[in-house]
């Protein structure tokens, strides 16, 4: 799987949304980045719309998870860690196609992501898919990820090498 074919997985997945849903397309290199400064209805201008930026983005060097997640929470809300509040989201879908990095593209600490992730998802609310292509991915820490962000006790996690 390379590139190409994951961005046309995605548009194939918007193109699965219902009208009634709402979404938000968030991607990363160095730094996180909004499609849409807010959640979309998934009307058929808004789907058309976020299928034709999909397909012009390109990959980068960094990969920022640590703050792309960060962001994901942020976007779902206070209910993510207090029960009394609903969420915005309760899905993240996590593309990857390397380790993590920091900004400036040097590794960044998995521990680190993790303990992020066990603060911003304390209820264990929202769920993480990890979906990864590559030759030089973490799986260990992937897999730990996709884990420990849901109550379930099966994993999500889609790996794949690029050839």
């Amino acid at each position: 799987m390379c590139s190409s074919d994951l961005k046309a997985e995605l548009v194939r997945a918007l193109g699965l949304l219902r009208p009634q849903q709402k979404f938000a397309v968030l991607w990363y290199n160095d730094q996180p980045h909004w499609w849409e400064e807010k959640m979309q209805p998934a009307t058929e201008d808004a789907v058309f719309r976020a299928k034709n930026f999909v397909k012009t983005l390109q990959p980068g060097h960094s990969t920022n998870i640590h703050d792309s997640l960060e962001n994901g929470f942020k976007l779902a809300g206070r209910g993510s860690r207090d029960k009394y509040y609903g969420l915005e989201i309760d899905t993240i879908f996590l593309l990857t196609d390397g380790s993590p990095t920091k900004p400036d593209g040097k590794p960044d600490s998995t521990e680190k992501i993790l303990t992020g992730v066990r603060q911003w998802n304390a209820l264990k609310r929202v769920t993480i898919h990890c979906i990864a292509i590559g030759k030089d991915l973490n799986e260990g820490f992937l897999r730990t990820l996709d884990r420990k962000s849901t109550r379930l006790n099966s994993s999500h996690l889609v790996i794949s090498y690029a050839v």
